[in-house]
């Protein structure tokens, strides 16, 4: 059994936590693609543990029986820990969250080089922890229930994923490599046009507290939810969530130095939204996210006003655009 248990500082629970639940990942990877090279794929991310390497080693785990246990025993002490954690208070879970964030910025930074590295030697891994971090919309309490009243003909313009959950959300660890590849040295105005349930902005708000953000959303139900989070995390006002319709509803693009869209619209919104971009683009710097879909609308204004080419990242499926030359 390795000796993990809920601890009372945030500190040691979000490390001890963050260290285990990755390795675990790691072993159920093994189990579903068991060879020797899977099991030294799993076990080199202990060599750079120390607080869990010796328990983990003394299990002495060569078989696929093994390797199944010790995943199963680490799952049930990760469930265990993150019921323990929904019991605390807002101000451990604020800090023990904050700590998380900050090493998934480092962890999926190098889960991108390894990956490409991967690839570009002609080998292909089908691994990533990207979508692997759900749990956090528990320590949050994120419902992703819409309200019963919302019905897709009440929003005809834009392609709403009712009742779609986590699915079309953006996971959290795309979000921790577009931070940790953003240029936010400085207080920034970030707008998240099409927010859903407000992940970007929980994830920026807890990170750290010089920036500002702002999602915009058209189903009033989600605005409410995010909202209730943010004040129940004390994130108010520098996270805020607005109930826009983003075809009719005037809003003041100028304020923003970054936006982020994943693929929520219509033609007629994207064509809106970009060209609302653009005029900003020529008046200060800014950067651009785009996440699927969204891409297609972006590329060829940012082309067409010869801005440097973008950060390409997770295969082109999201691309940082900035009208300006990093130094």
């Amino acid at each position: 059994m390795i000796d993990f248990a809920f601890a009372t500082s945030p500190q040691r629970s979000a490390e001890e936590l963050f260290d285990l639940f990755i390795f675990n990942e790691k072993l159920n990877y093994v189990l579903k693609n068991y060879s020797p090279k899977a099991l030294k794929f799993a076990t080199a991310y202990l060599e750079e543990l120390s607080s869990l390497r010796d328990q983990i080693w003394k299990t002495s785990f060569y078989s696929q029986g093994r390797i199944e246990q010790l995943h199963t025993n680490i799952e049930q002490q990760v469930r265990q820990t993150l019921g323990e954690l929904k019991k605390c208070h807002y101000t451990f879970k604020e800090d023990f969250l904050s700590r998380i964030f900050k090493k998934m910025l480092i962890y999926f930074v190098s889960e991108e080089q390894f990956l490409v590295t991967k690839k570009s030697r002609g080998e292909y891994l089908d691994f990533s922890l990207d979508r692997s971090f759900d749990w956090i919309d528990e320590i949050l309490g994120m419902n992703f229930t819409d309200s019963e009243e919302t019905k897709p003909l009440d929003y005809p313009r834009e392609r709403l994923y009712l009742n779609s959950g986590k699915g079309v959300q953006t996971n959290f660890g795309s979000i921790a490599l577009i931070l940790s590849l953003l240029d936010l040295q400085t207080s920034k105005v970030i707008f998240d046009l099409g927010s859903g349930f407000g992940r970007i902005g929980f994830f920026v708000g807890l990170l750290n507290q010089i920036h500002r953000f702002e999602g915009f959303e058209i189903v009033p139900d989600r605005v409410e939810k995010s909202n209730q989070i943010a004040k129940n995390f004390n994130l108010t006002p520098r996270v805020q969530f607005h109930c826009k319709d983003l075809t009719r509803d005037p809003i003041d693009y100028e304020r923003a130095d970054i936006f982020y869209l994943y693929d929520p619209f219509q033609d007629e919104t994207y064509q809106r939204i970009t060209e609302r971009v653009r005029r900003v683009s020529r008046s200060k710097n800014i950067q651009v996210i785009t996440k699927g879909n969204s891409k297609s609308f972006i590329a060829p204004m940012a082309q067409a006003e010869a801005w440097p080419k973008p950060i390409v990242l997770q295969d082109g499926n999201i691309n940082i655009f900035k009208n300006y030359q990093t130094q």
